[in-house]
């Protein structure tokens, strides 16, 4: 007997790129257990679970976002050149520059994913802002969660400002120009 109703897909190839979003909020979680450990003298446990959650949410909605990658290339141009959900691809380095201040307290994997965000995010804008001009979209493309890109951008200066690093004012103060 031959099935004749929808094609079933797998998991990769349906996994939505705003899924990322949950990944900022767990790491925006985890931060404000570690100020409120800082300022009220709480135990370290809750913030120490928060922060296990956070990375182990990114470290596997990361892992399968990788296998649609390379397993399902069309799906993923579908979804990045669609006029509304391609604006959610910034939650991928909206995510990484969060998460870099998560593992702050490693400080090479930290630095390293708060490069690696700051450079996607910066080509991510550019690329939103160009193709906002160039393609001429129309009015019925626009649509509110365009402001992610932008948003994503303060990011950069947010996270720049916790980290400490020799740069972060510079490029503070280059973001907000």
């Amino acid at each position: 007997m031959t099935r004749t109703g929808p094609e079933i897909k797998s998991l990769p190839e349906v996994f939505p790129v705003s899924i990322f979003g949950s990944v900022m909020g767990l790491a925006g979680l985890s931060r404000a257990f570690r100020l409120a450990e800082t300022l009220f003298g709480l135990s370290t446990f809750a913030g120490d679970l928060v922060t296990f959650i956070a990375v182990t949410a990114f470290i596997l909605i990361a892992g399968i976002f990788l296998v649609k990658v390379f397993r399902f290339p069309k799906s993923v141009r579908d979804e990045f050149l669609h006029p509304s959900k391609g604006s959610f691809y910034a939650t991928i380095p909206i995510a990484v520059l969060l998460m870099s201040t998560v593992v702050r307290s490693h400080f090479q994997i930290g630095y390293f994913m708060w490069c690696s965000g700051t450079v996607l995010m910066l080509a991510l804008t550019g690329y939103t802002f160009y193709s906002l001009i160039s393609r001429g979209r129309q009015q019925l493309d626009i649509s509110p969660v365009l402001i992610l890109p932008v948003v994503g951008v303060l990011n950069i200066a947010v996270t720049a400002a916790v980290r400490h690093t020799g740069v972060a004012d510079e490029i503070i103060l280059f973001l907000f120009l």
